[in-house]
C-alpha cells in the first residue's frame, strides 16, 4: 500500500516541462495520470479481495510508466514544437512508487510460494 501512495502523489504532480523557442516554459501535469490511477485502485482492489497477489499490477504499472518517461520528451519535441523537454519530479516519484510496489509484491508472493 506504501506503493500506492507514492505511485499516487506522483501522479499527481507535474511529469515533465518543456521549453518553447521563445523561452516560454510548459509544465505538463496530466501525462497518464488516468493509468496510474487505474493501477493503484486495481492493486488495492486486488489486496482488498485477497487475490493472489498484485504482482502484474504492479509490473504492469511500472512498465508503463518507464515508457512514458522514455517517450514523453520526444513526444513534446516533435509534436508540439518545443526545443528542449525533460522528466520532472513527479514521474521519478510515480517511478519509485512503482518500484515500491513491485518490491512488495514480489516479497508477499515469494512468502506465499515459500509457507504452505
Amino acid at each position: 500500500m506504501v506503493g500506492a501512495l507514492i505511485m499516487g502523489i506522483g501522479a499527481i504532480l507535474p511529469w515533465a516541462r518543456a521549453t518553447g523557442v521563445d523561452g516560454q516554459v510548459n509544465v505538463f501535469w496530466d501525462n497518464n495520470l488516468l493509468l496510474v490511477l487505474a493501477a493503484i485502485v486495481t492493486g488495492a482492489l486486488a489486496k482488498w479481495l485477497g487475490a493472489v497477489s498484485a504482482l502484474p499490477v504492479a509490473a504492469v504499472a511500472l512498465v508503463a510508466i518507464v515508457l512514458v518517461m522514455y517517450e514523453l520528451p520526444g513526444t513534446l519535441m516533435e509534436r508540439s514544437g518545443f526545443w528542449q523537454a525533460e522528466m520532472t519530479w513527479g514521474a521519478y516519484i510515480a517511478l519509485l512508487g512503482a518500484v515500491v510496489a513491485l518490491g512488495a509484491s514480489l516479497s508477499d508472493f515469494s512468502a506465499r510460494l515459500v509457507a504452505p
